[in-house]
């Protein structure tokens, strides 16, 4: 029989979170007490993102998680959040949101490259799942097994791309993003960012 999942949001803040996220992140762990599900909130603060998410992922193996949900401070989500990634039964499962600077953009790649920045564009229509090559970490579930099995640091900020992309270029498995909820997010600017400010 499996074992029941155990999900660790983990939040990487630099001081501070924007109230629309305390709200969400309310709801999310509101509705995750409604459905039984076994979820834990752990926070590194600091101006070192890597370093907090290093820390994070140490505070999640010591809980004995089974997946790590990371969520910015500066996100918009839905509440049954996490029902829907864990759903999908991946190792990575992101959902892709635009930038929150102008000009707007999309923070999903299915390239990631000096020769090639081939961004994804989320649409209305298409397939559930959408492999990618590397996207922002701003709402992604990942597998704690992907950390076990990766030398690390797991995150770490070089020359050529943040600490995010370095995970996801570092980690050997196929990384998901989910259109639906790509759809739902919005990243927090000047206003809440969606989809529909990326002028492509």
């Amino acid at each position: 029989m499996d074992k029941p999942n155990k999900v660790c949001v983990c939040i990487p803040a630099y001081e501070q979170v924007y109230a629309y996220f305390a709200d969400r992140l309310a709801k999310l762990f509101l509705r995750a007490g409604k459905k039984g599900l076994d979820v834990h909130l752990k926070i590194r603060s600091g101006s070192d993102l890597a370093r907090n998410r290093n820390f994070l992922v140490q505070d999640a193996l010591e809980i004995n998680a089974s997946h790590i949900l990371w969520l910015d401070g500066d996100m918009i989500f839905p509440d049954d959040l996490i029902e829907r990634l864990l759903a999908h039964n991946v190792d990575v499962v992101a959902g892709i949101y635009p930038t929150r600077n102008a000009p707007i953009d999309s923070t999903g790649f299915y390239n990631y490259s000096h020769e090639l920045l081939e961004r994804v564009y989320i649409t209305k229509n298409g397939p559930e799942l959408i492999e990618i090559e590397a996207c922002g970490l701003g709402c992604m579930l990942v597998s704690i097994n992907i950390f076990k099995q990766t030398h690390p640091p797991w995150f770490q900020f070089t020359p050529n791309h943040g600490e995010d992309i370095y995970f996801c270029k570092k980690v050997d498995t196929t990384i998901y993003a989910d259109r639906k909820i790509s759809l739902e997010l919005q990243h927090i600017g000047i206003k809440p960012f969606t989809h529909k400010d990326i002028n492509v």
